[in-house]
């Protein structure tokens, strides 16, 4: 007999905020990055992530430690001893680390092992004189590249693994054309140079590279967010008010290889989401004690499958959210082609291999071939939903969105194509129902 569980869409509303879901962008809060204790406490955090082996660092600059997390937020390896004054970490493309550290007036970049143990110190010498006063504070690791920002004055040098200048960025000059306008009261100031008196006053925060190399910034003190190309041509987004979908205190910053950035605000304790056009989609967070709230968050980073790891003040931690982007259709479904199958949906896929996973939007059918085992995972807004059949003939009836996540995951041997056996259906059936079905009940 076929089991059905209708949910209520009002439920809906309450699990995913009405704004993001009209942006077509839903983040939704996971958990917080933990050891078996708990909750693994920290003061804004420095994160990166570690696409290779779905691992996520968070350098605790206060604790002076830097801490290693699974892909399920589990805390795995944590060191720290040396590195007192790290500022900020990066991780290469062959797991080692990269640290930087600052002091008065230099920096050091020390590379390091997964277990903390150093391999060797990268010289910043020959730069160009342009760059001598380049004390680097913020560091990205990118196709091989380390980029490094010195904050204060606005300089941003592109160095390869060993330390050799490869182009650099004096941000001064571009910025000069987002300076608030000269005060003409203000006759004090004589023949001081305006722009350069106010330029003093800018201070880069968060710091970002996207996938085609372009550099990623925010200054709090002009309410802007900026993205500067790899030709030096440098365009603003986001502005000041405190309301809602503006700036109060831009901070962190980075960006998905579908293009989006997100934004966090310290002030307004929100993250904000902008498209690959640089326009504004929707914001979530906001200051409070529930789990999903945030405390004044800073660093960001964004891992392949979507979750994005948010740093705090108040020794709130790292928080994870799941993003999610109706308007991308990912899948893990590589070398297997559509074919025709049972079900009603408007277009299907029929999965031949024992464990697969990937999404589809709505009126797409996943078939698996049934076994004596079938686990489905669905996701609806970003919650995770998931029924374990012990065998063929039972059925799943679930709230669906426009654009369904799924796991299937078949125990057993793969049965004959002639074993008349039945085939399992993933499949949207109404506007906010999918089913799992076997052909039996067709």
């Amino acid at each position: 007999m076929k089991r059905q569980l209708y949910g209520i869409l009002a439920l809906t509303l309450l699990l995913v905020p009405l704004d993001a879901a009209l942006a077509g962008v839903t983040a939704t809060y996971r958990y917080g990055l933990s050891d078996f204790s708990g909750r693994v406490l920290s003061y804004w955090p420095q994160l990166a992530v570690d696409p290779e082996r779905n691992e996520v660092y968070a350098l605790n600059r206060r604790g002076n430690d830097i801490r290693i997390f699974d892909e399920h937020g589990m805390q795995i390896y944590v060191f720290g001893d040396g590195f007192a004054s790290a500022a900020d970490i990066a991780i290469a493309d062959d797991g080692n680390i990269f640290l930087l550290s600052t002091g008065y007036k230099t920096a050091t970049i020390h590379r390091v092992n997964y277990r903390g143990e150093p391999v060797d110190e990268i010289p910043l010498g020959d730069l160009p004189e342009a760059y001598s006063k380049l004390v680097p504070d913020r560091m990205v690791y990118r196709d091989g590249a380390l980029y490094l920002a010195d904050s204060d004055e606005r300089l941003v040098v592109v160095v390869d693994e060993r330390g050799r200048f490869l182009r650099g960025y004096d941000l001064n000059r571009p910025l000069r054309h987002y300076l608030p306008k000269r005060n003409r009261f203000r006759r004090e100031l004589g023949t001081v140079d305006w722009a350069k008196k106010r330029l003093k006053d800018i201070e880069l925060n968060g710091f970002a590279v996207d996938r085609d190399g372009n550099m990623l910034f925010t200054v709090p003190v002009l309410f802007s967010a900026f993205r500067m190309s790899v030709d030096g041509e440098l365009t603003q987004f986001g502005s000041g008010s405190g309301s809602r979908g503006k700036f109060g205190v831009a901070a962190g910053i980075t960006t998905d290889d579908s293009g989006y950035v997100y934004v966090a605000d310290r002030l307004r304790c929100v993250v904000m989401v902008f498209d690959e056009a640089l326009d504004y989609q929707t914001e979530f967070g906001y200051r409070g004690n529930r789990p999903s709230n945030l405390i004044v968050p800073d660093d960001l980073a964004i891992d392949p499958s979507g979750n994005l790891y948010v740093g705090q003040a108040a020794n709130r931690g790292v928080s994870v959210f799941k993003v999610v982007h109706d308007d991308t259709i990912t899948s893990e479904l590589s070398s297997i082609e559509p074919e025709p199958s049972v079900g009603r949906g408007q277009g299907m896929t029929t999965v031949k291999r024992r464990r697969a996973s990937g999404s589809t939007k709505r009126g797409r059918t996943i078939e698996e071939d049934a076994s004596d085992r079938l686990e489905v995972a669905a996701k609806r807004g970003g919650r995770n939903m998931r029924v374990r059949s012990e065998k063929p003939g039972r059925a799943l009836v679930e709230d669906a969105p426009d654009r369904v996540e799924f796991t299937v995951d078949r125990g057993g041997d793969t049965p004959a194509a002639d074993s008349g056996e039945p085939s399992w259906v993933f499949e949207e059936t109404g506007t906010n129902q999918a089913e799992v079905k076997t052909d039996e009940e067709e």
